[in-house]
């Protein structure tokens, strides 16, 4: 049975990917708040674990630890600030296996400028990348941005130049750290991308999101031949290994605009799993082609609070 460590523990899918997967492997999650009990009790205290946060210069070396320690076969990180820590990761233990992109993708897209830029070279759709240096000169509304961040945070929608210098001066960040794309309506998408070791894609799975606030709470899996064919497109342009997630926007019944690509697994993994879609068996697949995957349709999430009194 393969041993997997996830990080991020305390968060939205831990509950989920215990029942989903705990048949089949030996489940590990770590969080840099666990000394305050953050990850769910689904999870047996034996299989808990305390990690640095991902600032702190010692994060890849607690991380190597606690992996030989546990002798873990996949590790799997869910937090984007612990993705720059791959590259090290990868040189103190290059056999251990993550389930996550290469560095250079990892760098790539995680600036959403230049992960902009880098769709718009290759003639994919993509929601432009505008510098707010001179406010005046943007068509309006544009939806304004950290070029380097995760969720919804610092994400507004912004009207006109007085917008854009009063959300300058709030996000307390130099200009040249901020971007501007271009303001978009449609259905929005968060699809699970899931390849193997080799980088050949082995499973696609949109989600339709109906309730958002910072992570997906309310989302239903849609089998939309339109934004499958987007996906694997921009997959086939920009081939990576592991699993990862895009989302992207269905303005029409013929148009997909991707507009952010996160090089790590989303809070709605669980579903794609749920969907019948292991990224950890796809990673470990033979296959040297792409392929779209077999997955359940119309499978939903509904996210609740449940509450601990002891």
């Amino acid at each position: 049975m393969l041993r997997l460590l996830f990080t991020g523990g305390g968060g939205s899918g831990t509950e989920a990917i215990v029942n989903l997967l705990g048949d089949k492997y030996d489940l590990h999650f770590a969080d840099s708040q666990q000394r305050n009990d953050v990850i769910h009790p689904v999870v047996d205290r034996q299989h808990q674990h305390n990690i640095p946060w991902a600032v702190d210069a010692c994060y890849a070396r607690e991380i190597a630890s606690l992996v030989t320690a546990l002798a873990v076969d996949v590790f799997i990180p869910c937090v984007d600030e612990e993705l720059i820590h791959i590259r090290e990761l990868q040189t103190l233990l290059p056999q251990l296996d993550i389930l996550a992109p290469e560095s250079d993708y990892i760098d790539k897209m995680m600036d959403k400028k230049e992960m902009a830029i880098a769709m718009s070279s290759m003639d994919l759709p993509a929601p432009g990348a505008f510098s707010l240096e001179a406010p005046e000169k943007l068509d309006y509304p544009i939806i304004a941005k950290p070029r380097k961040g995760r969720g919804s945070r610092g994400v507004r929608k912004l009207e006109g130049p007085e917008d854009v210098y009063a959300y300058i001066q709030l996000s307390n960040s130099p200009v040249d750290e901020l971007v501007a794309q271009r303001y978009l309506e449609g259905d929005e998408y968060t699809v699970m991308m899931s390849a193997n070791s080799a980088g050949y894609l082995q499973g696609v799975v949109p989600v339709l999101v109906e309730e958002k606030r910072g992570i997906t709470l309310r989302a239903k899996v849609v089998n939309d031949a339109v934004v499958v064919n987007s996906c694997r497109d921009i997959h086939a342009r920009f081939r990576t290994k592991g699993c990862y997630n895009i989302q992207m926007l269905k303005i029409d019944e013929k148009t997909v605009i991707p507009f952010e690509i996160n090089p790590r697994v989303s809070t709605t993994f669980c579903l794609g799993v749920a969907a019948g879609i292991d990224p950890i068996e796809n990673y470990y697949s033979k296959s040297n082609s792409d392929e779209s995957g077999v997955f359940k349709e119309n499978i939903s999430l509904k996210r609740y609070w449940i509450n601990y009194i002891q």
